[in-house]
């Protein structure tokens, strides 16, 4: 791992973690996603996602069941995939065209598709499309062949309830499963045919999608509840920044103040082919009380609007204290607005597992550059935090 990140601290980043589970949570835990969010000596480092795909391990009959095969999981392969194009069509058939590849993975045999929460079955996929300008763009990967189209026939109640909801597409290779591919869907609903008034060659336009990328480097809350988040987003002739669609706890943001086109040599010389000598920006966001409580320890989502499209979004867990009420003398203003130092790490999920003793096992590994140990985590599963469980950390990497 070292010698394939050797621009990380990654000698000693290999994790397990081990939660028991009862009954109840096993069953809630099916399908459902794991958040690790990695706290280091000298901050907390980037969120770390999962998709849980498990089997519950079968009661032990006589001597029917062996053992040793309770645990297999399907291998879990680092692939890198995108979604490049989502749209709609008169006839309720949601099309999502993409791209996914790995390394040594084999060809792409599946995808597991969850649209709002909701597993999809009925879809046909169209798999192997040749990909020149993948491969040219990404000659790690096997990419001669990586796009992929989707086609979901929708009714009028999923047609309703996909609307500015998630997608997650999970693929399926020869030798494995890749990683999720999430994406948010912004898509409006077809409109009826009156007489001609309407173009029917104008019903499926999107706005294009644009391969960013961007990062959230501070999330603090002041006196006055205001959340500021500061960051930078780029992408490769995209043109400026011209807003943003901020959902915070799953709810959409109308009042915010948005400040871009910050100067950021600094990113622009850490990522040299993006566009990117001004990619900083500053959200300002009024919250109310109510607003406030909700708004702990939940996601929020940026999506960016350039010029020439849509960008990819910028998911961030926060974890916030609210601010105390002053009283007296006591509180000192100047450490009101204290938050933990965010860190740009990598890390990934490289096996989970659970025993017949409802265990379950999640290994992988995470690092940073000059952040410190792996101190401690913050385990969410299927939407609830875990506080019982035992991480061992630390483990030397062999090459």
């Amino acid at each position: 791992m070292k010698k394939s990140n050797s621009d990380l601290d990654a000698e000693n980043a290999r994790f397990e973690l081990s939660i028991p589970l009862n009954l109840q949570q096993l069953e809630q835990c099916q399908d459902s996603d794991v958040s690790l969010t990695p706290f280091f000596q000298k901050g907390e480092g980037t969120v770390i996602l999962k998709q849980l795909v498990l089997s519950l391990p079968k009661p032990q009959i006589q001597q029917e069941i062996e053992p040793e095969q309770i645990s297999k999981t399907i291998p879990l392969l680092p692939t890198t995939g995108y979604v490049e194009q989502v749209e709609i069509s008169q006839e309720n058939q949601l099309s999502i065209k993409g791209w996914v590849a790995g390394v040594n993975s084999g060809f792409l045999e599946n995808m597991k598709v969850i649209l709002g929460g909701v597993e999809i079955q009925n879809f046909q996929l169209k798999k192997g499309i040749p990909s020149p300008d993948v491969k040219k763009s990404n000659s790690d990967l096997d990419a001669e062949n990586a796009r992929f189209e989707l086609s979901i026939p929708l009714n009028s109640q999923q047609l309703e309830q996909c609307q500015d909801s998630d997608v997650s597409l999970t693929p399926f290779f020869q030798k494995g499963e890749g990683t999720v591919i999430l994406k948010q869907l912004v898509l409006s609903l077809p409109k009826p045919q009156i007489q001609q008034e309407i173009e029917p060659e104008q019903i499926s336009k999107t706005i294009p999608l644009l391969p960013t990328t961007g990062y959230v480097e501070q999330v603090e809350i002041s006196q006055e509840n205001q959340l500021s988040i500061k960051g930078w987003v780029a992408g490769v002739n995209s043109g400026f920044l011209e807003n943003m669609k901020v959902i915070l706890g799953g709810v959409e943001i109308q009042n915010f103040q948005l400040k871009k086109g910050i100067p950021s040599p600094d990113v622009k010389k850490s990522n040299s082919d993006l566009d990117a000598e001004n990619a900083r920006f500053e959200l300002s966001i009024p919250l109310n009380s109510q607003q406030l409580e909700q708004c702990q320890d939940s996601d929020v989502s940026l999506t960016p609007f350039f010029q020439k499209g849509e960008g990819t979004v910028i998911l961030k867990q926060l974890v916030l204290s609210l601010p105390k009420p002053q009283i007296q003398q006591e509180i000192e203003p100047e450490q009101i607005s204290k938050t933990i130092p965010l860190l740009p790490t990598t890390g990934y999920v490289e096996q989970v597992k659970i025993s017949q003793e409802n265990q379950l096992s999640i290994k992988g590994w995470v690092a940073a550059v000059n952040s410190g140990f792996l101190e401690n985590m913050k385990v969410i599963l299927g939407g609830v935090e875990i506080q019982n469980f035992q991480l061992k950390k630390g483990f030397l990497v062999r090459m």
